[in-house]
Order: structure tokens, then C-alpha cells, then sequence
């Protein structure tokens, strides 16, 4: 007879099978870092590791432009609507 204080482990220590990625690659290259700053010293990183030069991109929450700042105009085209434009981001098709 098993006295109160022993525990059955049997079921806690099987492993379960690993799964395994036959040929798959990488969605993204791994990038280790931390920014502790303002969105407009922030984002330019975001858009540097995700967005290529040039890309069309449509900030439906632009406002007054903050995260765009510290960006070259000409580095995307940036299609700039918010709410005062007519543009709701919370109702888009």
C-alpha cells in the first residue's frame, strides 16, 4: 500500500513526441533588441525590419504624423487618412 506522501510520476515524466519542420525556412531573420523611446524614434526600427524602401503603405491612424517624424518622405508612399479625412479604422472594407 502507498503511503499518502508518494506520488505517482509515471504519466508525469512521458515525453511527448517533438515536432519536427522537414525543409521549412525561416519567416523572418531574428533580431535581439529593445528600444525604450518615443514612437517617432521607434517605428523608423518597426519599418527597417519589416517594410522594404518604397513600399506603399496606407496609415489609416495617422492623426498629427508622430511615428512618422523621423522618416524620409521618400523613402515609401505613405497614403496619410485618419477620422478627419472621412477614414474611420474601425469600419474598413
Amino acid at each position: 500500500m502507498e503511503s499518502s506522501s508518494q506520488i505517482d510520476t509515471s504519466q508525469a515524466t512521458e515525453k511527448k513526441p517533438r515536432r519536427k519542420v522537414v525543409n521549412g525556412s525561416p519567416t523572418n531573420d531574428l533580431v535581439v533588441s529593445a528600444y525604450v523611446d518615443g514612437n517617432d524614434n521607434v517605428f523608423p526600427k518597426i519599418l527597417e525590419l519589416y517594410v522594404p524602401k518604397k513600399s506603399i503603405i496606407a496609415d489609416v491612424t495617422y492623426g498629427k504624423g508622430v511615428f512618422w517624424r523621423n522618416i524620409l518622405e521618400s523613402d515609401y508612399d505613405l497614403h496619410a487618412t485618419d477620422i478627419l479625412n472621412g477614414v474611420d479604422c474601425r469600419d474598413l472594407p
